[in-house]
């Protein structure tokens, strides 16, 4: 499907939405709508199914013009008239004495025939790297759970109790990456942050312009990495600890886009 992204920010635009307000309807974030616009990722099918009400047309519809084919225009009927054939009376001079019957009409049939549409139905099978994705977080987290508790002597007490919760944590974390989930939203918001240095003021002397160029090859690169390492090690703590409490209302989508996916 080439079209994907162009068609659902065309049909989008119009109804006259933004973005914001599709992602809304839809419950994702409006960065999930405009990664699907640039087909950065696809939808699962529930959710396509959901966005074609809003835009008010079917599923099958939407396949036909994200895979660049124009819908079906209604056949208009035309009406077709049969010409009844004259009786020459010179070949059949008997009939001029006989009761003619009246000619049989049959029903005219159009020139071309117009197929009625094809419904077609979206891909549906096992997302093969959401899989893997799902499979390394129950891996992971049994992993974190059974070493914390080797740790901790298999006693039954309160830090059986954390490793329990430690290894849910990771497991919730690993499952809600590569699913538009707020988790992987704001992971990748903390990736991606737009970091910006001030500028200083130097004066035109020798030593302003040494100060000028230590403070934009040295000391500005230095601190956009220290910035943006600490915006990513924050955001993947916070994450982490936000993924516990969101996997759980996650779950449905996450387990359609791996086990009931649009092959994306």
């Amino acid at each position: 499907m080439e079209n994907y992204g162009k068609i659902i920010s065309a049909l989008r635009k119009e109804k006259g939405l933004t973005q914001n307000d599709l992602g809304r309807e839809l419950n994702v974030t409006y960065q999930a709508v405009s990664k699907w616009e640039n087909d950065l990722s696809r939808p699962d099918f529930d959710t396509i199914a959901q966005m074609c009400k809003i835009f008010g047309i079917t599923v099958d519809e939407f396949t036909r013009l994200a895979s660049g084919e124009a819908l079906p225009a209604t056949p208009t009927a035309e009406p077709v008239t049969e010409q009844i054939p004259a009786v020459n009376k010179e070949i059949a001079p008997a009939m001029d004495t006989a009761p003619q019957s009246a000619p049989v009409l049959t029903p005219a049939q159009p020139a071309t025939a117009v197929d009625k549409p094809v419904s077609v139905k979206a891909s549906r099978h096992v997302s093969p790297w959401k899989l893997f994705g799902l499979i390394m977080a129950i891996i992971a987290g049994l992993g974190v759970f059974i070493g914390l508790n080797f740790l901790f002597g298999w006693t039954p007490n309160l830090l059986m109790l954390v490793s329990f919760f430690a290894g849910y944590f990771v497991f919730s974390f690993i499952a809600c990456i590569g699913h538009e989930t707020v988790v992987w939203d704001f992971l990748e918001g903390c990736f991606f942050k737009s970091i910006n240095i001030p500028g200083v003021i130097f004066t035109l002397d020798i030593d302003g312009i040494v100060f000028l160029i230590v403070y934009k090859f040295i000391i500005a690169p230095l601190a956009t990495v220290v910035i943006w390492l600490g915006c990513v090690i924050g955001g993947f703590v916070i994450s982490l600890c936000m993924a516990g409490f969101v996997f759980p209302f996650c779950t449905p989508k996450i387990f359609r886009g791996t086990f009931w996916g649009t092959g994306e």
